[in-house]
């Protein structure tokens, strides 16, 4: 066998491999791309936004008020 054919097998070998994990981080990242969509959307759905959080807030501050003039009669 001629030392170029050697040389070019473990090429291809090499490359094949270095192909295939390529391919598979490229499956997985695929992957993780759609579980994070999900759980975009999941959020969105579920929990409070800011905004909301910020209503809350004000009627909290408006009752502690109210109780506070309460207390002082």
């Amino acid at each position: 066998m001629d030392f170029q054919f050697l040389i070019n097998l473990g090429a291809s070998g090499v490359l094949g491999v270095i192909g295939y994990f390529v391919r598979e981080n490229k499956q997985e990242m695929k992957e993780i791309r759609e579980g994070l969509a999900a759980f975009r959307l999941k959020a969105a759905e579920e929990y409070v936004t800011s905004a909301d959080l910020k209503k809350i807030e004000d009627y909290l501050i408006r009752i502690e008020a109210l109780l506070h003039t309460k207390a002082d009669k």
